[in-house]
């Protein structure tokens, strides 16, 4: 009976003690899942952050030559950009006097400085001169224009020249809409409103000169919605920037300008390259100038006026490192004079591949054909170049390979019916800081 009682307690013992493990056992998983729920949202702790709600605004960027439109943009009351182009030059000219069939100089070194920033919420100011040294300007190279183009210069006493690329005050309420005040090249060819640092070539394309040249003065608004993808720009301008008189001749008319432009893959940077080779972008655009002006002459009065329309169509492409550029061009001048239509023509096209030697150290062949014919059914002049060259970028592993270049070039020019013919061949070095 002894026995008997005993096994049945050890029984009840084993039991309990069975019981309880297998309490303990559970309550350790429960208490560990429990720890794991997200506490019940309140005001001071919620189950879902914030940041993944709201996403984090993004980085601000520091000012570049190649995004203007960058947003948001670092707050800075003074910041100083810039760079620095020496560059030698070989030129022969067969058909021209004894005295000119060969030169040399340094023409087209110049150095720039862009003084900007935006010490006022929405505001902004940018000051971009290029300043060319005296002794720089003795090669005569052929153009398709024979009058000067007409820009913003200032002739010191020493022969240095300094001209304005851009002196604006630019008001910016929101991502999408900037609006410019003051001397700024105005939105027509791709071309002459890519900044000099961000060139392909030493110089824009010469067949865009009988265009447009330099900056011009006026007020200029641009939309850009959709993150860049589509942008709009016009505005209302004096017209310096478009000729239209001789050297002894005023020209006074306001040219309206309008541009539209679809970056359907991204908004492309205004870089003439693809040098970080980046994935497949595209980017379409078409420009109008329409102007009204009058023409007089040294007296001071009117001769006649004239109606000035000009077009122009593009296309940019980047992809793996694989860069082209290419605009056709079109002006349709007529004046109340003779009623005679002046029609001028032209179109080029430029492409670039940069290949990487090593993690530091890339190559880039570039290559630019181009046409121009002015006055076509009167008095045509047609001038055609073909342009090749090799671009060395020493640190390439920068976000910005062009800030340090080395490009050398070859241009061969010929101006027909007077059957001018030119070579040239270039060395340039590439600093921007």
């Amino acid at each position: 009976m002894v026995g008997r009682r005993a096994t049945k307690g050890g029984h009840r013992h084993a039991l309990a003690l069975a019981l309880v493990t297998g309490a303990l056992s559970f309550a350790g998983p429960a208490r560990r899942a429990h720890a794991q729920e997200p506490p019940a949202p309140t005001e001071e702790v919620s189950a879902h952050p914030r940041a993944a709600i709201d996403p984090p605004e993004a980085k601000p960027e520091p000012w570049s030559f190649s995004r203007p439109l960058a947003w948001p943009e670092e707050s800075t009351r003074l910041d100083v950009a810039g760079y620095v182009l020496p560059q030698f030059q070989l030129v022969s000219s067969p058909s021209a006097l004894p005295r000119d069939r060969t030169q040399f100089g340094a023409r087209g070194s110049r150095v720039g400085f862009a003084i900007h920033g935006n010490p006022l919420e929405h505001f902004s100011y940018i000051a971009h001169i290029v300043i060319a040294p005296a002794g720089t300007d003795r090669v005569t190279l052929l153009s398709p224009n024979s009058t000067p183009a007409l820009g913003i210069t200032l002739p010191t006493s020493t022969g240095t020249a300094v001209e304005v690329e851009e002196a604006t005050i630019g008001y910016r309420p929101a991502q999408w809409l900037e609006v410019k005040l003051g001397a700024v090249r105005m939105p027509f060819t791709v071309a002459q409103t890519t900044p000099v640092p961000k060139q392909m070539f030493p110089v824009r394309a010469p067949q865009t000169s009988e265009f447009q040249s330099g900056a011009d003065t006026g007020l200029v608004t641009t939309f850009a919605p959709f993150a860049g993808r589509l942008q709009v720009a016009g505005g209302v301008f004096l017209g310096g920037s478009l000729g239209g008189g001789t050297a002894s001749q005023t020209v006074r008319g306001p040219a309206m300008n309008v541009q539209v432009s679809a970056h359907p893959l991204g908004a492309m940077s205004l870089r003439e390259g693809d040098l970080g080779r980046s994935p497949f972008r595209v980017a379409v655009g078409f420009s109008s100038i329409y102007r009204r002006a009058k023409l007089l002459d040294q007296t001071g009065y009117e001769t006649t006026s004239f109606t000035d329309t000009r077009f122009a169509a593009w296309l940019r492409a980047q992809v793996a490192g694989v860069y082209v550029q290419g605009e056709l061009l079109k002006r349709l001048r007529t004046d109340d004079l003779s009623g005679r239509p002046s029609v001028s023509e032209g179109a080029y096209v430029q492409a670039s591949y940069f290949q990487p030697l090593s993690t530091k150290i890339a190559i880039g062949p570039v290559g630019r054909a181009g046409v121009v014919t002015t006055d076509i059914g009167f008095q045509p002049r047609t001038y055609t170049s073909f342009e090749g060259g090799l671009a060395l970028f020493p640190r390439a592993d920068g976000p910005e390979p062009e800030r340090l270049r080395i490009l050398v070039e070859y241009l061969h020019a010929e101006l027909s019916p007077f059957a001018e013919l030119q070579r040239e061949g270039l060395v340039q070095l590439q600093l921007e800081f």
